[in-house]
């Protein structure tokens, strides 16, 4: 979680599975900077309501529906180069409801099996 300002980088975030909630929770008001980080086993790797966020190339695996949620942002999101691996052919990586910046190469690879 956070609430204030953070960089996150370079980390781990292991989670029980699909249904494990949320690996890094900006709170409003805040500002977070996500980068370079692996994400198993949660719901979503990053959510962001009413908050500044910057999220590039991190490697997402074993989420549920959308890796990346970022809503009514205070700035224009930033989100870039991130990989979401998944089984499921509905899956996203990004929903940005409101104002977003650069949004690009953000992919979905299936699960290799």
């Amino acid at each position: 979680m956070v609430q204030g300002k953070a960089t996150i980088s370079g980390n781990t975030f292991t989670g029980s599975g699909k249904g494990q909630g949320t690996a890094v929770w900006v709170w409003e008001s805040s500002t977070a900077t996500v980068s370079d980080n692996t994400v198993d086993g949660y719901r979503t790797a990053v959510s962001a309501t009413k908050a500044a966020v910057g999220v590039t190339d991190n490697a997402i695996h074993n989420f549920q529906g959308t890796a990346i949620i970022v809503k009514d942002g205070r700035k224009p999101a930033h989100v870039t180069g991130n990989t979401a691996t998944s089984d499921d052919p509905k899956a996203k990586v990004i929903d940005i409801q409101g104002p977003s910046g650069l949004v690009e190469g953000n992919t979905v690879k299936p699960v290799e099996k």
